[in-house]
């Protein structure tokens, strides 16, 4: 009877506790990489557990280095684990004992050279590896193979080791859409959302009874949603409320780094601030989608981001924000119903 295993497996079941699995470890390291380009952060300073100046952790390991960029190889994010293999490389110099063996860091570090097409400083760093590994199963092929290819592409042997170009380049990163965790709530749950609804049908000028419920999400670390619009477009199937009109944008917390909500077509950033809210129309006064309101979440870079969504829909607004005479009409503040603009209105503010 194996003790450890079933005392493991009781604090597991009876505490409703789970641990780490591989797909935890992978969705971390993705997050991170995520993060490293979104705000442009040192792969250096991030193995020294330093986010822009401020430490914020324990330095890692070379193996943790090299698991990152293990994890990033098996995405086929190439130009990460070149960046972090290299990492992992300065790293063992100075441990005693390394933490992992230098052969497996070149092995990784040769292939994605060589998925980049950087062959020269693939066959570079394979001469490396076959000097300190011999016998490595792979390393005398690998480099048999490579010289081969250089070859055939013209490139004379005595210049397969000379003039070897830059280790990285730069390519855009595919990401899914988001990670973040969602509830709804509805005003029949609690009073507290009830007086909410209110107040966003005092401070919008629009009615709450056809919006849907509201919103809760919560991102963490690498926490992030891509590019959207809150409307539906012509391709997309319809709301039975009509289209999204407006959205609230409830900041709940605030991050300590990192989470801001972006519209990318207006060049426009907020930081998220504890008790603010954002909100915008998501229909021109014609009904037809604005294509300015496209906007973002930033990944989350230090702390946990809080928010509330309020979507409002076109249906009970008729008079609260009726069409425009012309496709252009704008409107001039929150509530704006067309008239003489006022001398003084709270929504106004003068220039």
């Amino acid at each position: 009877m194996n003790v450890s295993n079933d005392f493991l497996q009781n604090i597991s079941t009876t505490a409703c506790y789970s641990f780490p699995q591989d797909e935890d470890l992978s969705g971390a390291a993705i997050g991170l990489l995520r993060l490293q380009d979104t705000y442009r952060l040192d792969t250096h300073d991030l193995a020294r557990g330093i986010v822009m100046g401020k430490k914020i952790s324990k330095e890692l390991s070379a193996h943790d280095i090299f698991e990152i960029a293990r994890l990033a190889y098996n995405q086929e994010d190439y130009y990460h684990t070149i960046l972090w293999m290299q990492e992992s490389l300065e790293k063992i110099k100075i441990e005693d004992p390394p933490t992992v063996s230098e052969s497996d860091i070149l092995e990784y570090l040769a292939l994605s050279l060589y998925k980049q097409d950087n062959l020269k400083r693939a066959l570079q760093v394979t001469d490396r590896l076959y000097q300190i590994a011999p016998n490595h199963p792979r390393a005398k092929g690998n480099i048999q193979r490579w010289e081969d290819q250089l070859a055939a592409e013209g490139v004379r042997r005595s210049e397969m080791r000379k003039g070897i170009p830059p280790l990285v380049n730069t390519r855009p990163v595919e990401d899914p859409e988001g990670f973040f965790d969602i509830t709804w709530l509805k005003e029949t749950e609690h009073e507290v959302i009830a007086r909410i609804n209110n107040r966003l049908d005092y401070m919008t000028n629009l009615d709450m009874d056809t919006a849907e419920a509201l919103q809760v999400a919560n991102y963490g670390i690498g926490g992030h949603y891509e590019p959207h619009y809150d409307f539906t477009q012509d391709d997309e199937p319809a709301f039975k409320n009509g289209n999204r009109i407006a959205t609230v944008l409830l900041y709940i917390s605030q991050p300590e780094l990192g989470a801001a909500t972006v519209f990318t077509e207006l060049k426009l950033t907020n930081w998220p601030k504890k008790n603010d809210a954002l909100f915008w129309y998501n229909l021109l006064r014609s009904g037809e989608g604005d294509l300015r309101t496209l906007h973002a979440a930033c990944p989350v870079l230090l702390g946990d981001k809080w928010v509330s969504n309020k979507w409002i829909h076109e249906k009970s607004q008729e008079f609260r924000r009726p069409c425009g005479l012309k496709p252009s009409t704008y409107e001039r503040y929150v509530g704006d119903l067309g008239a003489p603009e006022p001398r003084y209105h709270w929504n106004i503010r003068s220039a």
